[in-house]
């Protein structure tokens, strides 16, 4: 049995799920369950998945999965406590912002 990690299961949903991208994808980070928790039932409810990253750079897969999903929008679940202001940036980067 492989193990995935947690980042790495998220974005094997999202391509299950999503196969055809998003129009909003949510980024909460992956090592503190909290905000991932509390966006779940907006991201659910708006049809968007959530991804998990560190808090302080997106690894390349989140990447690859956001720019195969082509959101117009990305939420993030935490404040700058939690994500920081460069994955903010790259985020922001990835919508052409």
């Amino acid at each position: 049995m492989v193990r995935l990690s947690r980042a790495a299961y998220d974005i094997q949903i999202s391509k299950a799920a999503f196969p055809d991208g998003a129009g909003v994808a949510y980024v909460a980070v992956g090592t503190n369950f909290p905000d991932a928790l509390a966006g779940a039932a907006q991201a659910a409810a708006s049809g968007s998945p959530i991804l998990l990253t560190p808090n302080d750079a997106l690894p390349q897969s989140v990447i690859d999965e956001i720019t195969r999903l082509d959101p117009y929008a990305i939420i993030i679940l935490g404040g700058t406590a939690v994500i920081s202001q460069a994955v903010e940036d790259q985020l922001k980067t990835l919508l052409g912002l």
